[in-house]
């Protein structure tokens, strides 16, 4: 900055008074000879070489210049700090010889500037021309520089020396040397393919840490790139895999280039520790699918989007150790699922439907989410279905039962099955309430044929209700047969047990009255009530109702009392037939007429 503000106050020399011209101008002179010195002891040597860099058809190229001048002048005026200058104030400029510096340069502005000592200063060419406009912008100045030399090298066909336009660079150098120029060049393209055409052109080259570096902070940069628009979408519904496999592909790539580059390496971890954290619900996926597969649910689709996921993720990092391992895993599964699976088709094509569907064991329930599967289930359902439509056309309706059940196990969703199975399951029934019915027929018809009229038809009316609505018609026939026969027996039994008066050795052959009495009282009262006929005397005994013990029957749905006999009047043997009052409330009823029941009990006295 000081030597900035020294240069400007030297150079208002139109505008000087003539008090200070000489203390401004000793002023100037030191600025010239401190420049000099620092840039060369040889500054009347000849024209220097350098590397002229510019854009041409097909991007950077360069072409080298040796005994190089700018207007013909190997000097250039140094203008820092001025904006517009005439001719007088021109002529005042310091000036400064083009050897020994680092390079000169035409900025986007136009403005050139002369780099020295790592130092940037405002240069104009020497030469200029005041006749079209007396006053001149460093910008307008720089116009009419024109680069004259001789070309020895250049990356394009035509070495051609360009126009001093703006962006184009000279780099000097002490001699011409094309590797440094190939570099300069690939330098200014900054891409990785310019950076790997030096690198193929000079694979010993003494810069190639340089290269290589350069080409890692081109792959780091996208990488870190790609990386920040990942976690912005990651913040949303939706992670975007793919700008995460690119950040990874171009660290990985920026390491290659520079083994043990050290932002790529941290870039790495970074993204390695964000492959951790989107593997978490592919393993819970996993877990989902094996839980499944132990409880006979669906779940296929939860190892189907791991499996999808992992594909991505290994497309982000193929080396990335807990994404391979979660990979095998799940690639266990998934032959374990296809050798189940190629088995069972096996089995179907052989038409051992069964054994295929039993070879699936748990993989049976994944039907629904596999085609595969679904068709060895439906070989199988279909199998059992069309046998059972079969056996039901033959009214073989037990067999087809069988099948339409079979079918319907297999496809418990299946509406068709389970309506047909129904239907079935209504035929069947029916069927075997006609064979019963059928059956019970001809052993009344049997009964009835030795005048067993009672037997006859308690045979019948013992009949489940489906069943004894079939044989309606023969009960009626059998009702006043069994009347007549029932009543004579019923009167011959209650002969027969009245008491005993001691005689004990017939107390074990005496049957119980209430037993037998039951049965034929009960049915009695419903045939008399059929054949609109009176009730047997002795039967309803209503005279003593609150003595008499309440008996029925389960099937007719029919009650009545039995009589009971006072105490007093039991022998004193106490054989009598009739329970005492206080045992009928817990006698057990019995529905069937029968001539068998168990023996009394032996007497008190043991006799």
């Amino acid at each position: 900055m000081k030597l900035q503000k020294t240069i400007l106050s030297c150079l208002s020399g139109p505008t000087w008074k003539r008090t200070n011209f000489a203390r401004f101008g000793r002023h100037c002179w030191f600025v010239v000879l401190v420049i000099g010195s620092s840039i060369s002891a040889h500054a009347k040597d000849a024209p220097p070489t350098a590397v002229v860099l510019f854009d041409g058809t097909q991007g950077a190229a360069y072409v080298q210049i040796t005994a190089l001048t700018l207007n013909g002048k190997t000097e250039v005026r140094i203008c820092d700090g001025v904006s517009r200058f005439d001719k007088n104030a021109y002529n005042a400029l310091p000036r400064a010889p083009l050897k020994g510096a680092t390079s000169l340069q035409r900025g986007a502005d136009g403005v050139l500037t002369l780099t020295v000592n790592a130092k940037s200063l405002c240069v104009v060419p020497s030469s200029l021309r005041f006749d079209k406009k007396p006053e001149l912008t460093p910008t307008e100045a720089a116009e009419q520089a024109v680069l004259q030399g001789t070309p020895v090298s250049s990356s394009a066909l035509d070495p051609a020396i360009p126009a001093l336009k703006p962006r184009v660079q000279l780099v000097f150098v002490t001699a011409p040397d094309i590797e440094l120029a190939d570099f300069l060049r690939a330098q200014r393209a900054n891409t990785v393919k310019d950076w790997q055409d030096f690198l193929v052109r000079h694979p010993s080259s003494r810069r190639l840490a340089g290269a290589q570096n350069a080409m890692a902070g081109l792959h780091l940069q996208d990488a870190e790139a790609a990386f920040t628009q990942y976690k912005k979408s990651s913040s949303g519904r939706k992670q975007d895999i793919a700008t995460l496999r690119q950040a990874s592909m171009e660290a990985q790539a920026a390491n290659q280039a520079s083994a043990g580059y050290d932002p790529a390496i941290k870039l790495m971890d970074t993204i390695g520790r964000e492959l951790d954290s989107l593997l978490e619900p592919d393993r819970t996926r996993l877990q989902t699918f094996q839980k499944a597969l132990q409880d006979h649910g669906s779940g296929y689709s939860q190892l189907a989007a791991a499996r999808v996921h992992l594909e991505q993720l290994l497309e982000v990092r193929l080396d990335y150790a807990p994404v391979l391992n979660l990979r095998r895993e799940i690639a266990a599964e998934e032959r374990k699922l296809e050798i189940t699976v190629a088995n069972a088709e096996s089995l179907t094509a052989s038409a051992r439907y069964d054994d295929a569907l039993s070879s699936l064991g748990p993989y049976n329930s994944f039907a629904s989410e596999i085609p595969r599967v679904d068709a060895v289930v439906n070989a199988a359902y279909n199998h059992h279905f069309d046998i059972g439509k079969k056996l039901a056309a033959q009214q073989d309706w037990e067999q087809a039962v069988a099948e339409f059940r079979k079918a319907a196990a297999i496809r418990s969703d299946s509406n068709e099955a389970g309506a047909t199975l129904n239907s079935a399951t209504i035929q069947l029934s029916a069927q075997r309430d006609q064979q019963e019915a059928k059956l019970a027929l001809l052993q009344s018809n049997d009964y009835a044929s030795r005048n067993q009229f009672v037997e006859a038809y308690n045979v019948l009316a013992d009949l489940p209700d489906q069943q004894r609505a079939l044989v309606t018609s023969q009960l009626s026939a059998l009702t006043r047969n069994y009347v007549s026969a029932a009543t004579r027996r019923a009167q011959k039994l209650q002969e027969i047990h009245i008491p005993i008066n001691g005689r004990d050795r017939l107390a074990h052959h005496v049957l119980p009255v209430d037993v037998v009495v039951l049965g034929i009282s009960a049915r009695l009262e419903s045939a008399s009530q059929e054949a609109n006929g009176k009730g047997v005397i002795g039967l309803k005994m209503a005279k003593w109702p609150h003595r008499g013990c309440v008996v029925g029957n389960p099937y007719l749905g029919i009650t009545s009392r039995l009589p009971v006999i006072r105490p007093e009047s039991l022998t004193r043997a106490r054989h009598s037939s009739v329970l005492p009052a206080e045992r009928c409330r817990n006698r057990p009823r019995l529905p069937r007429l029968g001539l068998s029941a168990r023996p009394r009990t032996r007497t008190r006295g043991g006799r």
